[in-house]
C-alpha cells in the first residue's frame, strides 16, 4: 500500500516539475518573440541561411575511431569555437577532432584545426601548422579566453587523456603551457569554460569530467545477441569536475575542494 502511494506522489511531483519547466520555457519563447517583433525581425521573412562550407575553404572531417570493442568514447562528438586569435577584427575558427583509440594513425590524417578568417571575404585558410595548435589527442571540448591578460585570446582543449592549454604569443602562433600552468587533468574531460569565479580580474578555468573509463575495461555484451555494444554511461563511475583558480602568474591552483564544487556529481 505504501509503495502505491509512493508511486503516485512521485508521479505528481514529476508532472508538477514538468509543468513548471514547460511554463518557464513558454515564457522564455514568448519573451523572445516579443523582442523580435518590437525590433522588426518578426516581419523580415528574407532571413535565410546558406551552406557555404565548400566555398569557405573549411575542409574538416571528424574521426571517432570506431572500433570492434565499441569504446564509449567513440560515441562523443567534439567542440568548436569562433575566436579572433590574431586581433584583426574577424572571427577565426578552431575545430576539435576525435581520434583512434586502438590503432595508430598518421598525425597528418587527423587532429584539431585552426582556420584563419581571410579578412572577412567569406573564406578561411588552414593555419594549424603555423599556429602550432594541431593537438592530435582524442579531443572533446574547447574554451577560449585571455587567461594571462595580455590582450590575446588563449585556447584550452579537453581530451580523453591529458588536456592542453595553448598560450597565444601574439604573432600568430601558440605555445603549449599545460605543464607550467598545471591544468593537464589527465582523466576524461568533456566541457570546459573560462570564468572569473573569485572576481580578481583573472580568468579561472572550470573543467567538466565525464566518467572513469579505460580502454582496457571489458566491453559490454548484449546478453541476447552476444554482440559487443556501446556501454551506457551509467555503467561507469562518474568523474568529478575540476575548478582551477588563476594565480595571476601563469599558473593555476586546484580549488575544487575549497570552492565546494568537489561533490558536484550529476
Amino acid at each position: 500500500m505504501s509503495y502505491y502511494y509512493t508511486v503516485e506522489i512521485k508521479q505528481v511531483l514529476d508532472r508538477t516539475s514538468g509543468m513548471i519547466l514547460f511554463c518557464i520555457w513558454f515564457c522564455l519563447v514568448l519573451s523572445v518573440l516579443t523582442l523580435l517583433s518590437q525590433s522588426g525581425y518578426a516581419d523580415n521573412r528574407s532571413v535565410v541561411f546558406t551552406d557555404v562550407t565548400q566555398d569557405s575553404g573549411i575542409k574538416f572531417k571528424h574521426y571517432n575511431g570506431k572500433s570492434q570493442r565499441r569504446h564509449i568514447v567513440e560515441t562523443m562528438g567534439a567542440g568548436a569555437a569562433f575566436l579572433d586569435y590574431d586581433n584583426d577584427g574577424f572571427l577565426d575558427l578552431y575545430v576539435v577532432n576525435g581520434g583512434f583509440l586502438e590503432r595508430k594513425k598518421s598525425r597528418a590524417t587527423y587532429g584539431n584545426m585552426l582556420y584563419r578568417n581571410n579578412n572577412g571575404n567569406g573564406t578561411f585558410s588552414d593555419v594549424t601548422k603555423k599556429a602550432r595548435v594541431g593537438d592530435s589527442r582524442y579531443g572533446m571540448g574547447i574554451a577560449v579566453g585571455d587567461y594571462n591578460n595580455d590582450g590575446f585570446v588563449d585556447i584550452y582543449v579537453t581530451n580523453y587523456g591529458p588536456n592542453v592549454l595553448y598560450q597565444n604569443q601574439g604573432d600568430g602562433s601558440f605555445i603549449d603551457v599545460t605543464k607550467k600552468a598545471k591544468v593537464g587533468n589527465a582523466g576524461w574531460s568533456t566541457g570546459c569554460a573560462f570564468l572569473d569565479f573569485d572576481l580578481d580580474g583573472d580568468l579561472d578555468l572550470y573543467v567538466v569530467n565525464y566518467v572513469e573509463y579505460s580502454t582496457s575495461m571489458k566491453p559490454c555484451i548484449n546478453l541476447k545477441t552476444g554482440v559487443i555494444e556501446y556501454c551506457h554511461p551509467r555503467t561507469f563511475r562518474p568523474a568529478k569536475d575540476v575548478l582551477y583558480q588563476n594565480n595571476g602568474d601563469g599558473t593555476f591552483t586546484d580549488a575544487t575542494k575549497r570552492s565546494g564544487v568537489y561533490n558536484a556529481i550529476p
